[in-house]
This record gives structure tokens, sequence and C-alpha cells, in this order.
């Protein structure tokens, strides 16, 4: 007969295993978006990823400030001013700082057909008029008084949200001094532009960079049950890719 802790072990397994059999399935059926369901996957470690992307470089905290962050369409000369509406439903799929002065543009994609050149130009013009345009961009988005109420609801709670992990960081809006943008892949592909791209199948198990992730995540407070969790997620993810762990 099972002991008590081995029975539950083993339900909780046989719940992984149904949970990790349906996102699979969901993630290759045809009209169900991928992005949201690596989203879901990745959501508990998507600061950790990217801090450890730039941390090399660049040895500060990151933070997720926002998610579905609206950005500025610009019009090309001779074009049309863009419309209000155009505008509010151009966005990238997370905003993270980087320390005190740094903000990166981050979108995820799934496959090499969800990459579209205009949106790395869109982020690119972000880049080049800096961080304070694209902030000013967002409170005047949140701050409409007409248009969609349940988007108009939407941005308030996340602009509020965005603006007390702010204030709990110790951030400001002026003090960012720099943008930057980074594509999260789940593999590697041509279209991809080189030194902008974080490739998820790198971080999971037989990744290049597993093993230094996996460390990286064991220096957290909670990190042996944090790397077990990511092992687990990582294992969804190359399932996902079509590259189950043998």
């Amino acid at each position: 007969m099972l002991k008590r802790e081995e029975h539950m072990d083993k339900k909780h397994y046989s719940f992984y295993d149904m949970v990790k059999n349906w996102t699979v399935s969901d993630f290759r059926t045809p009209g169900i978006k991928a992005e949201v369901i690596v989203d879901m996957l990745i959501s508990d470690f998507i600061v950790d990823l990217i801090q450890y992307h730039y941390w090399d470089r660049e040895q500060y905290t990151a933070r997720l400030l926002t998610k579905e962050l609206p950005v500025k369409l610009f019009p090309k000369e001779g074009e049309e001013e863009i419309s209000e509406e155009n505008n509010r439903n151009a966005k990238v799929d997370y905003l993270v700082s980087v320390g005190n002065e740094k903000l990166v543009l981050v979108e995820l994609k799934t496959t090499n057909d969800s990459y579209v050149n205009k949106q790395e130009e869109r982020m690119k013009e972000a880049v080049k008029r800096g961080p304070d345009e694209l902030l000013k961009f967002y409170e005047k988005i949140a701050g409409r008084k007409k248009g969609n109420s349940s988007d108009r609801m939407k941005y308030k709670i996340s602009f509020g949200q965005y603006q007390e992990t702010l204030s709990a960081a110790s951030l400001s809006r002026e003090g960012f001094k720099e943008l930057d943008y980074l594509y999260i892949s789940l593999t590697d592909y041509n279209r991809l532009p080189e030194g902008k791209k974080l490739i998820l199948e790198d971080y999971c198990r037989n990744g290049v960079k597993y093993k230094g992730f996996s460390s990286w995540l064991m220096n957290d407070e909670k990190g042996e049950k944090r790397n077990q969790l990511w092992e687990k997620v990582s294992d969804i993810l190359l399932e996902c890719a079509g590259k189950p762990v043998k």
C-alpha cells in the first residue's frame, strides 16, 4: 500500500501530466493563440529570464512594469496621421525595467509567421524617441475619457498597477534614460533580429543556458521550489516546440 506522501506525490504528477497534455494540445490547436499559452507558462519567470539575459552586461534588478503596453504609431512621410483607435491597439506584450534607468519593450513570439517587420519598426521608432515619450503616451491612453468603456477600465487598472510598481521600487518616469527592445521566442528562427532575442528553448532542459539559469534561480529565497517549477514548465515548453525531453 502506498504511504500518504507517496499517494499525494502520485496524484500531483498525474495532475501535472494532465495539465501538460491539455496545454500542449491547446498550443497545437488552430485558432488558439499560442502566445497566450506561452505567456501563461512563463509569467512567473519573465523577470528572471530578462534579468539573466542582461546580467553579463548590466547587473541590475529587472521588474515587470506592465503588460500589453500601447506604443504610439508614427506615420511615415507623406502618410496621414494615425487614428487614436489604431494607436490604442498597437501594443507590445511587456514593459520591463532593468535597473533604475533602462526600459525594455518585450514582444513574445512563438512562430516564424508571427514576426512582423512593421512591429519591429514601431519598436525601433519608440526606442529612437526615448522612454519619456513612450511613458507619456501610455499615461495619455490610460487617461482617455472616450472610447470602449471596457478597454478604458482595463487601461486604468493596469496603469494604476504600473504606478504602484514604480512607487514600490522607488522608480520614476523621469529617471529612465534608455529604451531597448527584445523578442522572446519559443525557438530560434532566421527572421528574429540578432542581439534582440531571448530563445526559451535555450533555457529549457538540455538547452545551452539551462544549467546557468537553474543555478540563477537557486539564488532566490525559494530557489529550490522555483527551480523545480521551472523544470516542469520548461518540459511543457519543449513539448510545445515539438522537442520533448527524452
